[in-house]
C-alpha cells in the first residue's frame, strides 16, 4: 500500500501528543517535538553512495571557529549537505542537541506506537522484509520500524521519520564511524571526524 497524505506529521509516535515543527538545521530534514521533548527528524532527501564518497575531498569550513559552526557549515551549506551520509547528518544533529540542552530525553528501548498522521494507535501486521516491523493504524496508514527509524513509502520512494538518539546508540555509531574503515573513512570529512572525537571525549 502506498501512502499518500504525509504533507505533515501532527502526532508524537511516542506518546500520542501533538508534534509542533521546530527551526532545522540540516537542510534536508524537517524537526518535529512534542511537549514532552521527543523529538524526531524527517528527512526529505536521501544522498546516493557516489556522492558519500566524495565527501571526504570536500575543503573544509574555512570560517568555522568552533564545534558548533562546523555542524551549521556542513548541515546548511548545500555543496557540504547534498554529499553527507544521512547517518552522519543525524549524527550531527543529535550532538547539536546535546550541545544546546546537555541531555537526551530518548531512552533506549522507545518504541513508535502512534499514527504521527492520525494519532491513532498502532499494530503490527506481517510483511516480507525480516528486518522491520510492518506498523498500521485504523485509518490504514502504514508504517516499517527499525531501530528508531519509521519508514514510510511517499510518491514511490522511501522516506523517513527518526527519532532522538538515545545516549547510548549516538556514543555507539560515534564509535562506529571513528573506528578504521576505508569505506566509512571516504565518507568522513577530517573536519567532522574532530566533532565526534571531541564529542566522545
Amino acid at each position: 500500500m502506498e501512502n499518500v497524505l504525509f504533507a505533515s506529521f501532527s502526532y508524537c509516535p511516542i506518546c500520542g501528543d501533538v508534534l509542533n515543527t521546530l527551526p532545522a538545521l540540516d537542510i534536508y530534514a524537517s524537526v518535529y517535538a512534542c511537549p514532552g521533548n521527543h523529538r524526531f527528524l524527517r528527512y526529505e532527501k536521501e544522498i546516493s553512495a557516489t556522492e558519500t564518497g566524495r565527501a571526504a575531498t570536500l575543503a573544509p569550513a574555512s570560517d568555522a571557529t568552533d564545534d558548533m559552526g562546523i555542524i551549521e557549515y556542513w548541515l546548511g551549506n548545500e555543496d557540504a549537505r547534498s554529499c553527507l551520509n544521512n547517518q552522519l547528518a543525524e549524527i550531527l544533529q543529535n550532538i547539536c542537541w546535546t550541545y544546546e540542552s546537555d541531555v537526551h530525553v530518548m531512552p533506549e528501548g522507545e518504541t513508535f506506537v502512534y499514527c504521527p498522521l492520525c494519532g491513532s494507535g498502532l499494530y503490527d501486521f506481517e510483511q516480507d522484509d525480516v528486518w522491520v516491523q510492518g506498523k498500521r493504524c485504523g485509518n490504514g496508514h502504514e508504517f516499517y520500524e527499525r531501530g528508531g527509524r519509521l519508514n514510510f513509502i511517499l510518491e514511490g520512494e522511501s522516506r523517513h521519520l527518526v527519532c532522538e538518539m538515545s545516549d547510548e546508540v549516538l556514543t555507539s555509531l560515534i564509535e562506529g564511524w571513528l573506528r578504521a574503515n576505508p569505506q566509512l573513512a571516504a565518507q568522513l570529512p577530517q573536519q567532522i571526524r574532530g566533532v565526534l572525537e571531541r564529542f566522545r571525549h
